[in-house]
């Protein structure tokens, strides 16, 4: 566009004397914000008295965290992750006694006085530095400096472990979103050298606290510090030195991948006929990849989210159980974290049946026709198929564990409308994208 006289607009903008700001360097931020310790100064004390009372809380909760997820944590390689929910978050609150919001709160005071500062100096406000600050990683960080300061090593371990494990989920899904073959993984292991920090470590656990202690040992004075600034940078290095570990091996990973067109789907991971002897190539690309995407994404939105209570009444319904006695089946499934792998694999059976029984191998979850097929799959009966076999053993245990009405039933219509309503809750949990 330009004006009647010729000139153009950015012609116009450069006579006026406007040119669009630059971001601050890390120096000049550190100069708007020297020696501003607002969220030690309120929290620390908070944190001190918390931990003397409530620090036994503390460790025992990571240790549950550990046990729980022990499989994944102790691999040798990236094969999965672990789901760090806001219940393991909570436990920060409750033993600190410290108010979430009020953290929120003053991170939210620190970055408009930031922006402010930068604005009047006309600089773009260095929105990258915030994007890893958050009030549980702030409260986690005035922790290790509690610990630091007495010296107590392996407490002080504990937390930086629990630290890793908090960000380990959304690592390994930016870097792994389609999930891992197992087989490309351990090859991509066994050819990276002995010098790389995960080999050093031996498993997942090792790599996750080693990755936290060393910034903790590097950027000491910092912590023990605590000026904002510092706990913004410190934070940051945490990010950065596991987000380093996880590239360096998903881009071997990737690497690796992609010489192969397809990966082979064995009978016990795929459905097959009747008889269970079949096996079949699916493109990976575009038909495992999916598979594995959809069953990770709705298996982690079950165990985060609150239960869908639109789909539990039509659920409830269509089993002809009451509502409650499913409310409460679901709710303490989700609080079983060891049952989180068995609800990606129960996700996984249906869609490998859907794939097998669809002429046109699309897998489209959102639609009438994936209800249709897997409606189709629960009316199957007596099949021999690994998979419906697996799905139905999934629902049967699921129940035995979580419903006493369940374990009392002896009709089978009874029996069967709780599996259905379990089964549908699920089902149309993907359809409707919940």
């Amino acid at each position: 566009m330009t004006y009647s006289t010729g000139v153009s607009v950015t012609d116009g903008l450069d006579i006026l004397g406007w040119t669009e700001a630059t971001e601050m360097t890390k120096d000049e931020l550190t100069d708007i914000i020297a020696g501003r310790k607002e969220l030690f100064n309120r929290f620390y004390p908070q944190v001190v008295s918390g931990m003397r009372v409530r620090g036994g809380q503390f460790m025992a909760h990571i240790a549950r965290y550990r046990d729980k997820n022990i499989d994944v944590l102790s691999a040798p390689t990236l094969i999965d992750y672990s789901i760090f929910s806001n219940e393991d978050q909570k436990i920060v609150w409750k033993v600190t006694g410290i108010d979430e919001s009020d953290v929120d709160a003053e991170i939210k005071k620190l970055k408009t006085e930031i922006h402010d500062g930068c604005v009047h100096k006309g600089y773009k406000p260095p929105t990258e530095s915030f994007k890893n600050l958050t009030a549980f990683r702030v409260c986690m960080l005035l922790i290790m400096r509690y610990y630091l300061e007495r010296g107590e090593k392996d407490k002080l371990a504990e937390v930086c472990a629990y630290t890793g494990y908090s960000m380990f989920y959304t690592l390994f899904r930016n870097f792994f979103p389609y999930g891992i073959r197992p087989e490309t993984m351990a090859y991509t292991m066994n050819t990276m050298t002995k010098k790389h920090k995960l080999k050093q470590q031996k498993d997942v656990d090792g790599l996750l606290e080693y990755g936290i202690e060393r910034c903790v040992i590097a950027y000491r004075q910092r912590i023990m510090d605590c000026t904002d600034h510092d706990i913004i940078y410190v934070i940051n290095q945490f990010k950065s030195r596991l987000r380093d570990y996880f590239r360096s091996i998903a881009s071997k990973y990737h690497e690796n991948d992609k010489k192969k067109e397809a990966v082979f789907i064995s009978t016990s991971a795929v459905a097959s006929g009747e008889d269970g002897d079949e096996t079949e190539f699916i493109d990976r690309g575009s038909k495992a990849g999916d598979i594995e995407k959809y069953a990770t994404q709705y298996t982690t939105r079950f165990f985060q989210k609150p239960l869908d209570e639109e789909i539990l009444t039509y659920a409830s319904k269509l089993g002809e159980v009451p509502r409650q006695e499913i409310k409460t089946a679901l709710t303490t499934l989700r609080s079983d974290r060891a049952r989180i792998h068995e609800l990606k694999s129960f996700y996984e059976c249906l869609f490998y049946l859907y794939l097998a029984n669809d002429d046109s191998h699309d897998l489209n979850p959102h639609s009438k026709k994936f209800l249709a097929a897997m409606d189709a799959i629960y009316k199957k009966g007596n099949s021999r198929d690994k998979n419906i076999v697996a799905v139905k053993q999934y629902l049967d245990s699921w129940l035995t564990a979580t419903s006493a009405s369940y374990r009392e039933a002896t009709r089978a219509p009874r029996i069967n409308g709780f599996r259905k309503a379990i089964y549908e809750y699920f089902i149309f949990a993907v359809a409707l994208r919940r």
